[in-house]
């Protein structure tokens, strides 16, 4: 299963032949859709309790 950012789908929508298409504006398209990309890497987390 692929998980598509802003990133991929702007990516995608140039190779369509959307040529001019913004960050910005795939972002909006996404967020009409419903589509939510992921972000990866470490979650934001308590460090006090970390440490004990």
């Amino acid at each position: 299963m692929a998980v598509y950012g802003y990133r991929k789908t702007l990516i995608q929508l140039r190779r369509q032949g959307w040529v001019g298409v913004g960050r910005d504006q795939v972002l909006g398209v996404m967020r009409s859709l419903g589509v939510q990309g992921v972000r990866r890497g470490r979650t934001p987390g308590d460090h006090a309790a970390r440490e004990k």
